[in-house]
């Protein structure tokens, strides 16, 4: 796998952890045993953090 496609699935999945894991918002077997909240809560915290890297603010 290309170097870039694993920047960007990495920078989604952290996204994602550190949003609603780290935060408490959502215990963390609901985020992997869910079957509805994983994909859902993915593009959503991953598509603002790769709008935000590609947009330039990841430095």
């Amino acid at each position: 796998m290309e170097r870039k496609i694993k920047v960007v699935l990495l920078l989604s999945f952290l996204s994602l952890f550190f949003a609603e894991v780290l935060s408490g918002s959502t215990p963390p077997l609901e985020v992997l045993t869910n079957l509805l909240s994983f994909p859902f809560l993915w593009v959503y915290y991953g598509a603002g953090v790769l709008l935000a890297r590609e947009a330039g603010f990841g430095g």
